[in-house]
């Protein structure tokens, strides 16, 4: 793993850690978040051959806050 990879997915735990202390449910972040992915909102500026990586990072990311 590159060291911007790895900067990367600590920042990403890191937010989502604090979105759980402050009660928000992942698991409903998570399915809004992967909806927006797959339908190209605002935040959203990979290619369609990107966004099954990037779910899956995602979800990786909420399992291993949660």
């Amino acid at each position: 793993m590159s060291k911007s990879v790895a900067a990367y997915e600590q920042a990403l735990v890191a937010v989502l850690s604090e979105v759980k202390a402050r009660g928000l449910n992942l698991d409903d972040l998570l399915q809004k978040t992967s909806s927006g992915i797959m339908g190209n909102a605002s935040y959203t500026w990979v290619g369609a051959e990107y966004k099954t990586e990037v779910l899956g990072i995602l979800e990786s990311a909420v399992q291993q806050v949660k």
